[in-house]
Order: C-alpha cells, then structure tokens, then sequence
C-alpha cells in the first residue's frame, strides 16, 4: 500500500497527533490550527493529505481503501498509537480508521463531519449527487467549481473572513481538477458504511466539533457525543462548516484537550509503540 503524503513537526517521541483535511484541501488547511498548538508544545503533529489531494497518490476504489492507506502511512512514519483528527471528508476518514484499528488509536476529535447515512435510499441518492458534483467538478474546472461551492449556505460563516475565503479559493484551485472528483466518488459518504452503530467501539472521551450556525453538523455531533462512550460536543458560536479557518483557536483547545486526557489513560510506553 502506498503511504499518503504527510509532513510532520515536533519530537519523534512525543505523543502523535494525526491531522486529516477535507475534500479540496491540502495540508496547509491546518495551518493556523498548527500555528495556535505548537504554542504548547510537546506534541508531534502529522499533516496528511487525502488521496487524489496535494501530494498523495490517487484514491483507491473505497473508504476501506483510504484507511488502509492512513495506517500504512502511520507505519511509514514510525507511529504505533495516535489521536486521529479529521475535519469534513477527513474526518469521516479519521472516524472509520478508528474504529477500524481502536487499540491504535489514542483518542478522537471529529470536526463538522458525521457517521454516515443510515438509511440505504439516502445513501443512493447521495452516492448520485456526488457523482453528479464530481461531474461537474471536471466539465467546470476547479476554479469555477470552488466559487460556487462556497457560496453555499454550509460555508456562509466564511463571510466574515473575505480575505481566508479568497486565499482559499486560489490555493484550491491549484489541484488535480480529475483527481478530486475521483475521491468525492469513492470517498462519498453515499458509499460509506453507516458507522453511527459502531461508535461505543470509540476510545473514551472522543470530541465532536460543529458550527453553531452548521445546523446539521451541529446535530450529528450531539448525536454521536451522546453514543460514544464518554463523548463530547462542541458548537462554536458564531461559526458555519469551516472550522479550521473561522475557529483554528477553538480546534486546536479541543486537540490539546484529548491528547491530554489520552495521556492521562495511557502510560508512556503504551501510548507511543515506534
């Protein structure tokens, strides 16, 4: 299995953090979110980028794919135990590879991403409505194709930060038009299993991120807070879905606030196995 691209800061030793960007992204969405954690530092922090993203190779034919490659990536790295942090598609990828392989995971910060969709019809028509953006991805271009998608209500808390939203809009343009839509195929959460049943599998005291004005989001994350063990949610006021752009601070306290709490259930050698 080919390893994702990553790049990583902080000690070798210390405790590892992985980060996991959405659809579009790349690794420098975490940026100030980076920038606001290694203020306190002591943790090692891994930046992947999605397939079909940045520098990662394509995207395989499903999720179970995707997880396959974020743990090879992880060994690759000389990363035994993690808290997985994942935002949007990121998240929903963070969330399987943690359920997935639980002993290896330290904790969980899920940020405005959700469990899947439990009903098979929704699951069809999501899987055709990404299909059909995926198609329009390609025929638009990503330049096109990014203005409109965040002039969509999901986004609207962007609006009180003009120049992140243009930044934004120039750096996503730069990618792999084909290569996105690919993943947006293969990584729809139409073709996701419904994970909402799994979740009592979770390391203790997983997070769940949501904008206040992400009323969906906001939702799933006290729904899932409420059947993980020990889970808790959090709505920032004032924000939408974009969370690591209107809110990095708010981010990187929940990030520090797990690993802490996963520092505190696992003795040093147990939670770092290189």
């Amino acid at each position: 299995m080919t390893p994702l691209a990553f790049d990583s800061v902080g000690r070798l030793d210390d405790p590892a953090v992985v980060l996991v960007h959405g659809w579009l992204g790349d690794r420098r969405d975490w940026d100030a979110v980076v920038a606001a954690l290694r203020a306190a530092p002591g943790l090692r922090l891994l930046r992947l980028e999605l397939p079909g993203h940045g520098a990662s190779p394509p995207a395989g034919p499903d999720t179970a794919h995707a997880v396959t490659a974020l743990w090879a990536t992880l060994d690759a790295a000389g990363v035994g135990r993690a808290t997985l942090v994942g935002y949007s598609m990121g998240g929903r990828l963070a969330l399987s590879a943690a359920l997935s392989a639980p002993r290896r995971c330290a904790g969980v910060v899920i940020i405005a991403a959700s469990p899947g969709l439990q009903d098979a019809d929704a699951r069809a028509a999501r899987a055709r409505l990404d299909d059909a953006r995926a198609e329009e991805l390609v025929q638009l271009g990503l330049a096109r194709f990014v203005e409109a998608w965040y002039d969509q209500p999901l986004f609207r808390g962007l609006a009180q930060f003009p120049a992140a939203r243009a930044a934004l809009a120039e750096r996503r343009a730069e990618g792999d038009a084909a290569a996105m839509a690919a993943t947006l195929r293969a990584l729809s959460v139409g073709r996701q299993p419904w994970l909402g049943s799994l979740l009592g599998g979770l390391p203790p005291r997983s997070r769940w991120l949501a904008g206040e004005l992400d009323t969906a989001y906001a939702d799933l994350a006290r729904r899932a807070a409420a059947v993980a063990p020990d889970g808790s949610a959090t709505l920032i006021p004032g924000c939408s879905h974009a969370l690591l752009h209107e809110a990095p601070e708010a981010v990187a306290a929940a990030i520090t606030g797990s690993c802490a709490e996963a520092l505190d259930r696992w003795p040093g050698p147990a939670r770092r196995e290189l």
